[in-house]
């Protein structure tokens, strides 16, 4: 009859193609009948690398009972491809540990130095990663021929969770490849904002070089990075660079074209990035502020100049989001004192609300508390006058202005204790006038820092969008 191993125009046997296809009814006939499992196809894999390559377990068990000889299980295709690199490029655990325990070689190295642990790791799969670090742990850092790390190359490729397990797992996050490219720098570069985030959490205790954060920020600008995606707790890129202070990643996001919507993610409890970055990175807040004012000239002197305000970072208002979950409106300014923010608070952005918060509401009512402590002095002055004349024993007055009283009243002399009332009340009164009309019209910036901007936080400006002609 026809020979079992006969080979077609490819070079596959009939082995070959039950390989192919998983068919272990086929594949069983034919290895009784002798066909060889070490033959090559013109990709110079037998069956063996066929069956792992496609996902047979079954077929792969079977080939398995029927090899005598571990240079089979370790041999090489025409990329020096095991079958353990494939069933790394699949992540079939399964497969691996069947061909652990028949002699392969987790180590061994294709013809770019990867192991099947980097074929794993720039596929993105983590549990097949995992099992070969615990079999291998000694090979995490292990680099190829152009320098890349399991690390590496999973951040390169996207692989956040398999990034994440590695950095737990002790992988070395300042290695560089031979272009002196940091697994932040890869990510940046191919945009991979998830791992970004990865990194920024393991960066928080690893004395990283300035350099390294300035060029994934360029690099960032240049890759048209997806920033508006969150992690599990609901953290975006912007929240994590805010909170660990890096200032030249912020500062891209901010300046790219998509700032607004990265400013407008909402955490778990229903915040803006607003109140971290005046918290952490004022700078970066003072960039947000100056995006927040829209010029309708470049020229300052043209006759229709305005400024458009947009105050939805400072004052969301008492329907934000953050308000209704945490049931407390949310004010920036009030962080923004409470920090000792000076640079912010001289801000053309915060000067302009607290001016025109004051204008809507806080003339009115500080004029009725003058008013109010006005009247109480009025009182006071009244009442101390008529305790003067009801209760002042009667004398006379010498030439030195003290009170000379008769010898009919040494009873009241005795308790006596000059107050000079009438000079009090009105010094009192005169100096009460003079605070009021200071602190009615002194200037809106003086009082910055010192006013009690609590007070405006219930003050609902609406003014969104709002168009003020700065020309006098």
């Amino acid at each position: 009859g026809c020979p079992p191993d006969i080979c077609d125009e490819d070079s596959f046997t009939p082995l070959m193609c039950a390989a192919w296809k998983g068919n272990c009814e086929a594949g069983g006939i034919l290895l009784k009948e002798g066909s060889a499992i070490e033959t090559l196809d013109y990709n110079q894999k037998n069956c063996l690398h066929l069956a792992v390559e496609m996902d047979h377990v079954e077929f792969v068990k079977m080939l398995l009972r029927h090899v005598n000889s571990v240079n089979i299980i370790n041999a090489t295709s025409k990329m020096e491809w095991t079958p353990l690199h494939y069933a790394a490029e699949n992540g079939n655990v399964e497969i691996m540990r069947c061909l652990l325990d028949a002699g392969a070689n987790l180590t061994c190295k294709d013809h770019q130095v990867k192991s099947p642990l980097h074929i794993a790791a720039s596929h993105g799969k983590l549990k097949f990663t995992a099992a070969a670090l615990h079999e291998q742990p000694d090979t995490i850092n292990e680099s190829d021929r152009r320098g890349m790390t399991p690390l590496l190359l999973a951040s390169k490729h996207g692989h956040h969770h398999v990034v994440r397990y590695l950095l737990k797992t002790g992988a070395d996050i300042s290695s560089r490849n031979s272009h002196e490219m940091t697994a932040l720098s890869l990510a940046a570069m191919k945009g991979n904002v998830h791992v970004i985030s990865v990194l920024l959490q393991f960066h928080s205790n690893v004395n990283a070089q300035d350099k390294d954060w300035d060029d994934a920020a360029h690099l960032l600008l240049h890759a048209n990075a997806n920033f508006c995606i969150l992690n599990r707790k609901r953290h975006s890129v912007l929240d994590l660079a805010a909170n660990y202070k890096r200032e030249a990643i912020a500062a891209a996001i901010l300046n790219n074209k998509n700032w607004e919507k990265a400013m407008n993610l909402r955490d778990s409890e229903g915040n803006t990035p607003m109140n971290m970055l005046i918290e952490k990175l004022p700078s970066c807040a003072e960039i947000v502020f100056n995006k927040c004012m829209r010029y309708s000239h470049t020229d300052q002197s043209h006759p229709d100049y305005s400024v458009t305000y947009d105050f939805k970072y400072l004052d969301p208002g008492p329907d934000d989001v953050s308000t209704l979950k945490q049931k407390k409106r949310y004010f920036a300014l009030n962080t923004i004192v409470d920090l000792k923010r000076e640079n912010l608070a001289k801000h053309e952005m915060v000067q302009t609300i607290l001016k025109l918060k004051w204008e809507k509401l806080g003339q009115t009512s500080t004029g009725v508390a003058h008013t109010l402590y006005l009247v109480f002095v009025l009182v006071y002055a009244f009442f101390i006058q008529q305790i003067i004349d009801n209760e002042l024993p009667s004398a006379s007055w010498d030439q030195g202005g003290c009170p000379v009283f008769n010898e009919s009243d040494s009873d009241d002399r005795s308790s006596y204790q000059p107050v000079g009332g009438i000079t009090t009340a009105y010094a009192f009164f005169l100096m009460s006038l003079i605070q009021c009309y200071r602190s009615s019209y002194q200037p809106i910036g003086g009082i910055c820092i010192n006013t009690a901007y609590s007070f405006f936080n219930e003050c609902d400006l609406n003014a969104t969008g709002l168009h003020i002609n700065r020309l006098e």
